[in-house]
């Protein structure tokens, strides 16, 4: 995860991508030994841990898709 928001900050598409999913990259970037749910409280409102999880795959598709993969 890290390795992807990583790949979508340096290509600039990050910041292309909904203010949720730039939110989530930068709690993920920023505790990234947080279990999902842990994660979800940090969310104003709080965020379920499907609904991180939904947020940290749809950053791995768009990193997988400037990968080409």
């Amino acid at each position: 995860q890290i390795r992807d928001i990583a790949l979508l900050e340096q290509s600039g598409r990050l910041m292309q991508l909904p203010e949720s999913l730039q939110e989530t990259a930068r709690l993920r970037k920023e505790n990234p030994g947080m279990s999902l749910a842990e994660l979800g409280e940090l969310f104003s409102p709080p965020l379920g841990r499907s609904g991180v999880n939904h947020r940290l795959r749809l950053l791995g598709s768009e990193a997988r898709a400037l990968r080409g993969s």
